[in-house]
Order: structure tokens, then sequence, then C-alpha cells
């Protein structure tokens, strides 16, 4: 058997006593995320096209890396900014709008076809016409003349039906008990 080697246990050190600042603490500064980005010029065509894809405020603001709170100040502060944004948001309205009216109205484009015939290459121009779409119709309709084309329509009437008991007693005693009960019950429900 051998005898186990005794390792040395390192020494304690002794820590040396701090002396405690009498200065009075800093404040805590919250943490802004680092560096402010600055605004430039070329963001306007960033945020144009975030317009166009109707992008809400705050992916716009994530997209440029900035805080919400910043781009609001940024649309106040600069003017081709905020136009920049707005246009954007304008334009992608209109072409919804534009081709929404070309479905619902019918159009017609123009397309080259390419083929190879004998050996040469031969490009024919064919007009290609698409037939108004109902849905699209219908949309437009219920969007700019809601009175005339909404699904509920409300009908008030007014006025008697003009049938009275007295008229109609001779003809009840033809029928049974119960079809006489169902005839008041819906005479009953008709004059409310």
């Amino acid at each position: 058997m051998q005898a186990k080697k005794s390792t040395p246990k390192p020494k304690k050190s002794v820590a040396k006593k701090s002396v405690k600042s009498k200065a009075k603490p800093k404040a805590k500064v919250k943490d802004k995320g680092g560096r402010p980005i600055k605004y430039n010029e070329g963001m306007n065509k960033t945020v144009y096209n975030l317009g166009l894809l109707k992008a809400k405020n705050t992916q716009i603001a994530d997209s440029l890396g900035i805080n919400i709170d910043t781009l609001s100040e940024w649309r106040k502060k600069y003017k081709r900014f905020s136009e920049a944004l707005s246009k954007g948001r304008e334009d992608a309205d209109g072409l919804v709008a534009k081709n929404l009216f070309q479905n619902a109205t019918g159009f017609s484009v123009n397309e080259t076809d390419i083929r190879v015939i004998d050996g040469k290459i031969v490009k024919t121009t064919i007009r290609k016409n698409f037939a108004p779409n109902v849905t699209a119709q219908i949309f437009w309709l219920k969007n700019r003349q809601p009175d005339a084309w909404k699904d509920k329509q409300e009908v008030l009437q007014s006025g008697e039906i003009g049938v009275k008991v007295e008229e109609i007693a001779p003809k009840l005693d033809a029928l049974s008990d119960e079809e006489q009960i169902q005839w008041l019950a819906l005479h009953k429900k008709l004059r409310k």
C-alpha cells in the first residue's frame, strides 16, 4: 500500500480593509441603448417605401433603429421626412384604388408572345382582355354607396294590416281548437 501524498493547502490571503469614500453615490442614468442615430436625407426613401408597404409607426421606428418617440419628433422637425412617409401611404392607397377600379370595370393589356417558328424567333403582340370582376364591383359599391348596397337592408313598415277579428270570427268556427289558438297567437304577434 502506498502512502497518500498530502497536497499543500493554499494559504489564505488576508484582505486589506478598503477605505470607504464619503463621496455621494452617483445617480443612475437610464441606459439609452447606445449612440443616438442622427437623421439624414437618405432615410426619406426608406420611409417612403415603408409607407408604401403600410408599415405601422412602430415598425418604421424599428426599421430605422430608433425609438417611436424619435420618429414622432422627426416627423415634426423634418418636413421632407414627414412628407415621404405620408406620400408613401397615399401612393399605396391610390394604387390599390386604381387596381380595384380596373378589376371592377374590366381592363386590357398588351403582351408579347415569343415563339420559335422554323428556326426563327417570332414576336407577336397579343391583347388580353380581362372581364369585370363581380367581387370587386360589390366591394366598390358597398364602400362608395353603403346606403344603397349594404347587405342588411332596414325596411320600416307603418300602418295597419287591415284584418279585423269580427270579420274573421265566422271562419274561425270551422277551425279546430288548436288551429284557433295558433291563429289568435299569430294575430296578437302581428298586432305588436
